[in-house]
């Protein structure tokens, strides 16, 4: 079991937890096809999270759409602490890692597929159910896989006392995956899929079921 030790104070948990590869990335593998690829922030999003906006849910055109490999769409559900039903949320303004991992994970969490055409292009469908904790969302990391166990968050007192306190705005949900990269980058952990949505504010007690829709196009 891997353990991310984290005292949080402030704002700043942010950067302690992730390295937050959105924004900055760098080499792992050999060579440039690496998962921390050099790419900024904006490059990321206009390649991904632009390019691959509602590709198989609306009317692009196919040659359009055949250029991403994964289409993906997020519906979440938010329920207040008493069960009753608060928000339903669906989008498809979402991004991906362009890389062979995030293909070996889609075949690892998502083991049941079914093939479906949209657009004369067939794809591998899977869907994926998860309602991430409280600690998950006060953090913003959400693993769904892991090259070394269970990950474990340690938190400070004063942190336990924020999270079930205070109110917490989001913007975008995230399925990460965690691995050690080595020495140079370390135990991290990365969103290999990302979906922007409607800014909305949870309350502790708040729950969100969110349900993944990926389509992987087939070769």
């Amino acid at each position: 079991m891997k353990k991310l030790t984290i005292l949080l104070f402030g704002t700043v948990f942010f950067a302690l937890i992730t390295g937050y590869i959105e924004s900055v990335y760098a080499d792992h593998d050999e060579g440039t096809g690496g998962i921390f690829h050099a790419m900024d922030e904006v490059a990321w999003e206009q390649r991904n999270i632009i390019g691959s906006f509602s590709c198989g849910w609306t009317n692009f055109e196919p040659e359009f759409c055949s250029k991403f490999q994964y289409q993906i769409h997020l519906q979440t559900i938010i329920r207040n602490g008493d069960g009753h039903l608060i928000n339903v949320n669906e989008s498809t303004s979402t991004a991906y890692i362009p890389h062979k991992k995030t293909d070996e994970i889609f075949d690892q969490v998502f083991p049941k597929k079914e093939i479906v055409t949209i657009d004369d292009i067939k794809y591998e469908k899977a869907q994926f159910s998860f309602t991430p904790d409280l600690e998950q969302r006060y953090v913003s990391l959400y693993p769904v896989y892991s090259e070394v166990g269970m990950i474990q968050i340690e938190f400070s007192d004063e942190s336990v006392t924020k999270m079930h306190e205070k109110n917490k705005m989001y913007t975008n949900w995230k399925l990460h995956y965690c691995d050690d990269f080595g020495k140079e980058h370390g135990m991290q952990c990365v969103a290999i899929f990302f979906c922007l949505v409607p800014t909305v504010t949870l309350e502790p007690s708040d729950t969100v079921t969110q349900q993944w829709t990926i389509l992987r196009a087939m070769n």
